[in-house]
């Protein structure tokens, strides 16, 4: 029984002929190539009487070797998988419930190694298991972060970068921008080994922070009519700098929205984050609040050029004002931590929109959760017991756990800590990752967090079942690839932890 066929055969009997003709087994070749019936490469009928064989030509040259090693390649990438499968522990995975409540041990699946500065910001990329990691040398590495393998280094910025983040845009396009010293944001395409696309230009200080959303005018169409934001991409770039100013840019041009100057007063701008809808902004700075600016808002008041906002009140929806020192970093709850944040929370303000609760932290060593209102400028009072104390530094990053349970802070001291939700009254803190990195940790992230707040990738790591329909059903099914964690610190050292 053959499991060639007879092209196939043909193929292998001249690879077998050239190889021996190559080695000199020329009284051998001759006799195969009789006995296989090898037809010629001259033309001549196979049945006719046939002149010595000639030279193999360079297609047949070599070629039983090729297919040899290649079967070698296989046969290793097979033996390589089986041991993977064999220590793999999908059974741990397998439900839903298992993965709202993994959470990261103290054994992280990869250490990533190969910046030469500390770094200071991750991103996860939206359609394949890859980690993008920038470090002060000004260079983004980018790893897949299931095997560990370094895939390629992007020299972004002639200084430190701030900030990155990952887009995926409706065409499949992917975008990566990067944040800099350099007052500069550059836009990379993924998708084409990650030339540089676009620079965008106008911040007068160092850039703080970067995020992308998806633009509201596209989902309320004729609201937006005659404004930038109306005539923008679908995928719009926030940002934020030490000028004190707040911009946005459309992506497909590169040209600035919007901007916002003197947002926290004159001060510094430190961190921005994006509603999942797009229809809010929340940024932190050296005045020591946390501000929600409504871009819907913001939009309406825009004439169809770029605008400069004279009056900051415009657009403002609310202030987090309870802050003893600079805040540091700012998050907004997934709709999956509502039912949570919603037992915790004391206000009884009629909420409108549909983003409602959103996290800050900072200098103070503080953990603020807050409830905001739909009046504009009113002021978001926090409860006492929706402050979190626990770090023994400067808070600087926050994430929030996929399945909403959990919220997870970093800061200056090397922990990572993690909160439970899922209480009546108050916060429950769950034992910490201790000296996580020997240096302050930079920023953490889940891969969730990648814009939109899902990922599309299949990943080797087993997806949780299809949800049932439940009435009171408030969140959405992620793929256990949205649960991949990760964080960067000062001893430029990356570890990612795959759910298990």
């Amino acid at each position: 029984m053959s499991y060639l066929t007879d092209r196939q055969r043909e193929e292998l009997h001249r690879a077998i002929a050239s190889y021996l003709r190559g080695r000199g087994f020329t009284e051998s070749a001759e006799v195969f190539t009789r006995e296989a019936q090898v037809s010629p490469t001259n033309g001549h009928n196979a049945a006719e009487p046939q002149q010595p064989s000639p030279a193999p030509s360079s297609a047949e040259d070599g070629a039983l070797e090729r297919k040899w090693t290649g079967v070698l390649r296989l046969q290793k990438q097979v033996i390589d998988l089986e041991k993977a499968l064999a220590g793999a522990s999908f059974g741990t995975t397998s439900t839903k419930a298992d993965l709202q409540n993994w959470l990261p041990s103290n054994t992280p699946t990869h250490t990533l190694t190969g910046h030469r500065l500390p770094i200071s910001s991750l991103a996860f990329h939206p359609t394949v298991g890859s980690v993008a990691t920038a470090c002060e040398a000004g260079t983004v590495r980018v790893t897949d972060y299931e095997t560990g393998t370094h895939e390629t280094t992007v020299t972004a910025h002639a200084k430190p970068i701030t900030s990155i983040d990952y887009a995926s845009l409706p065409d499949n396009g992917v975008l990566l921008a990067t944040a800099s010293l350099d007052m500069t944001i550059r836009i990379f395409d993924a998708n084409d080994g990650y030339r540089g696309a676009r620079t965008l230009y106008g911040h007068e200080d160092g850039v703080s922070a970067i995020r992308f959303f998806s633009n509201p005018a596209h989902a309320t169409p004729n609201s937006l009519t005659g404004t930038m934001l109306d005539t923008a991409s679908a995928t719009v770039l926030a940002s934020c700098s030490r000028d004190g100013s707040l911009r946005l840019w459309n992506v497909t041009t590169g040209a600035c929205i919007l901007v916002a100057r003197d947002v926290h007063g004159g001060e510094r701008v430190t961190s921005i984050a994006a509603s999942p809808d797009g229809t809010l902004l929340l940024t932190s700075g050296h005045d020591n609040t946390a501000r929600v600016w409504d871009v819907l808002d913001l939009a309406r008041s825009l004439p169809s050029r770029i605008s400069i906002l004279a009056d900051t009140n415009r657009g403002l929806r609310g202030i987090c004002s309870a802050h003893t020192h600079v805040v540091e970093t700012v998050i907004f709850a997934p709709p999956s931590a509502y039912r949570y944040l919603t037992r915790l929370s004391t206000t009884t303000t009629q909420i409108t929109g549909a983003t409602r609760f959103c996290a800050t932290a900072g200098r103070d060593k503080l953990i603020g959760l807050w409830d905001i209102t739909s009046t504009p400028s009113q002021v978001c009072v926090g409860d006492e017991r929706l402050f979190l104390e626990g770090h023994g530094g400067w808070v600087r990053s926050l994430a929030w756990h996929p399945s909403g349970r959990f919220l997870v802070s970093c800061g200056d001291d090397g922990a990572v800590r993690f909160w439970d939700l899922a209480t009546e009254s108050k916060v429950k803190p769950l034992p910490p990752l201790m000296r996580v990195h020997t240096n302050l940790i930079a920023q953490i992230r889940f891969a969730a967090d990648t814009h939109p707040s899902t990922i599309k990738h299949s990943s080797r790591i087993q997806a949780a079942p299809p949800k049932k329909k439940e009435a009171d059903a408030k969140e959405v099914d992620l793929a256990a690839s949205a649960y991949v964690f990760g964080s960067v610190g000062g001893d430029r050292i990356t570890k990612v932890w795959l759910p298990r």
